[in-house]
């Protein structure tokens, strides 16, 4: 005869525990938020001790912020002129009247033609660059500065320096300084020796070369420069003895 007090014995204690649970559900309940707070708990406790140790490597170093400055720039290599800016930073050529442009001309026409018989720069170049790059001289590097060719601080420059728009520029006691320190620099370049020989007097590939080498921060710098000096016909200086 198979024995079936085993399975009585599970349902009366089924039964039992039931009963237990409906009398007392109350007391269970309070039982089981306060196990459910402990348990989440625990976890927050175990999380946060997990990223401690970042938050304190975080706190032991100092953030490596890059920062931008006059030094560091000249540090740069310079065998460009180092000052043309984003497209759009670039300073356009505004319009100059007429009269002002004429005594523009007259006043340096001289000393261009000097420069080029001493270091071969095309006079009309070297004036339709001063011209361009300090807005017929009423550019503030220029009226304030004697810069007429926005030529920046470099690391060999060990003259006076001015600030605009937040650049280094070198500042001259004369205009004069301003234009040979122009010449000076130009043939101290690695490029200055082969756009010498190429192109000779032709002032359109002597204004393309310094465009294509970045002499200046005047957006068209070069199409500026060779629409001056075929609209005043600035090549004339060119064959002047």
């Amino acid at each position: 005869m198979a024995d079936n007090s085993k399975p009585r014995v599970k349902n009366r204690l089924a039964m039992q525990i039931l009963k237990f649970c409906k009398t007392n559900w109350f007391s269970i309940g309070l039982v089981l938020i306060v196990l459910i707070a402990f348990a989440r708990k625990n976890l927050r406790v175990s999380t946060k001790d997990t990223a401690a140790p970042a938050k304190q490597e975080l706190r032991g170093k100092t953030p490596q912020v890059e920062k931008f400055t006059d030094e560091g720039s000249r540090s740069a290599d310079v065998s460009r002129m180092d000052i043309l800016p984003s497209n759009s930073s670039a300073v356009r050529l505004p319009t100059v009247d007429e009269a002002t442009t004429m005594a523009f001309f007259k006043r340096f026409g001289k000393v261009v033609v000097e420069e080029r018989r001493r270091y071969g720069i095309p006079a009309s170049v070297a004036l339709a660059c001063a011209y361009v790059g300090s807005f017929s001289g009423k550019r503030d590097l220029a009226a304030q500065s004697n810069n007429y060719f926005a030529l920046p601080c470099s690391p060999g420059w060990g003259g006076q320096t001015a600030t605009a728009g937040g650049r280094c520029y070198r500042r001259y006691g004369t205009a004069w300084d301003s234009f040979r320190d122009f010449s000076i620099y130009l043939s101290g370049q690695d490029w200055f020796a082969q756009t010498k020989k190429e192109a000779g007097q032709n002032w359109r590939l002597w204004a393309q070369s310094l465009d294509k080498q970045g002499v200046s921060d005047v957006q068209d710098f070069g199409q500026e420069v060779e629409k001056i000096i075929q609209a005043y016909r600035l090549f004339e200086l060119d064959a002047r003895k």
